[in-house]
């Protein structure tokens, strides 16, 4: 079916609406305490083992939506994975320093905070008063309010985390089209954050349709890619907040969001992005990893580059790592991008840990991917398709691996896999194939 053009009307066509209406009619058979205002189509569904949520309409409907659909798992995930676990095993902070970062420091987007109130008012339109609490680190027990949204959503900006890998391949490499390939690596909370990961298929009233991939309850950009085929992913640096503000500050999903909503039909989006970015105060160093759709008359560095970010000014707050910068990666070709945890350009490179392993190893399966001639190559020719893309990301994968997507933004695709058993990388699950169709229905 055609993609609607942005701003196009999104009224929910019969079939959704009447899902919807059964939805409705679960939900109130559940205990539902009123009938659900404003959910404008949004509906929840399972495509081949993966969660997708539809969210249609204004920032205010998409959040409220999402609040209404999931309210008990964004309760039981805000108990279990932030305050039972990512503050007490993965930052310093307390929670009231949290609260500080985020009320007084922290810079909020009037679409992003409108999402995230509607998001509780979906919430508390859902369940009763009783299912709504949850126990505070230093403010004991009470009902989930804003603040926990608002932390749970910056969560990868005030912890100490960080292990991501991923590569954007095209041209040459692939026998042409653009292939995004990502493991998020993260903590799972001793399991918490299993089986409250999902797709949400975003149908905004105003701009282009985009996806985002990571857990519930979540309104920023981590995974994303847009219905321009304008993809990103993000790897934080691991060096905590920003060394050189202390107000004005924005989340990295928030930027990275705006990215995703304003940016993909340019002639060089890239270059778009980065101005993006540069307006911006970040609380953490991070890669970001852009890609678009190849064309043959498209120059490599129009396709992909690698923002490398912090918080400080020089260049900006981020520096352009292009294709064509072969003295940075040693990659030696201008139709591949790979990138991990650490600068390459914007400060000397490591050259051992953690990072700069998993780095390499992609960098050794690329080669071995696109060489006929190697025994080990996975399918038996030089270009990357899916296959590969998979057997490339299995290199550098950790038992901590939550999520694995190979983005497709020529064919608008996407492969996706969750981790669905502690300590077991999601790489070890057969990826669920996604078309934009499926996922804009």
């Amino acid at each position: 079916m055609p993609i609607p053009e942005p701003g196009r009307d999104r009224s929910p066509t019969v079939g959704a609406s009447t899902a919807l209406l059964a939805l409705v009619l679960t939900l109130s058979a559940c205990g539902a305490n009123s009938e659900p205002a404003q959910l404008n189509g949004s509906f929840l569904e399972t495509i081949d083992g993966i969660r997708v949520v539809h969210l249609y309409g204004s920032p205010a409907q998409r959040g409220y939506a999402q609040g209404y659909l999931l309210a008990d798992e964004i309760i039981e995930l805000t108990q279990t994975y932030l305050f039972d676990y990512a503050l007490s095993q993965m930052t310093d902070l307390s929670y009231a320093q949290v609260r500080e970062l985020l009320e007084v420091n922290g810079s909020w987007p009037p679409d992003v905070r409108i999402e995230l109130e509607s998001m509780l008012s979906g919430i508390q339109d859902r369940l009763d008063p009783e299912d709504r609490m949850v126990t505070v680190p230093g403010e004991g027990y009470r009902e989930i309010e804003l603040i926990d949204l608002m932390a749970g959503n910056t969560q990868g900006n005030w912890t100490r985390i960080g292990g991501c890998s991923g590569f954007a391949a095209w041209g040459t490499a692939t026998g042409g089209p653009t292939l995004h390939a990502r493991n998020m690596d993260y903590a799972s909370g001793n399991g918490a954050i299993l089986g409250h990961l999902l797709v949400e298929a975003i149908a905004p009233d105003q701009g282009p349709d985009w996806i985002t991939i990571g857990n519930i309850g979540t309104v920023g950009c981590g995974s994303c890619m847009n219905e321009y085929g304008l993809t990103m992913e993000a790897n934080n640096g691991g060096d905590g907040l920003a060394p050189s503000y202390t107000t004005g500050v924005s989340a990295t999903a928030f930027v990275a969001r705006e990215a995703m909503q304003s940016h993909g039909a340019e002639a060089d989006a890239l270059q778009a992005v980065l101005d993006t970015y540069r307006k911006r105060r970040l609380y953490v160093s991070q890669n970001a990893l852009f890609a678009t759709p190849h064309r043959v008359d498209k120059p490599d560095d129009q396709v992909a580059a690698v923002l490398e970010i912090d918080g400080n000014q020089f260049d900006l707050g981020a520096t352009w790592r292009a294709p064509s910068e072969t003295q940075y990666s040693g990659l030696g070709r201008t139709d591949v991008l790979i990138e991990t945890n650490h600068f390459l350009k914007r400060t000397t490179p490591p050259d051992s840990g953690d990072s700069w392993e998993r780095y390499q190893e992609i960098n050794r399966r690329i080669a071995v991917a696109t060489d006929a001639s190697q025994p080990d190559n996975p399918t038996g020719d030089g270009e990357i398709d899916a296959q590969d893309a998979r057997w490339i990301m299995q290199g550098p994968q950790r038992s901590s691996t939550l999520i694995y997507f190979l983005f497709e933004p020529n064919s608008m695709r996407i492969q996706v896999a969750f981790q669905t058993q502690e300590g077991v990388s999601a790489l070890e699950n057969q990826p669920t194939d996604l078309t934009w169709e499926q996922l804009f229905p």
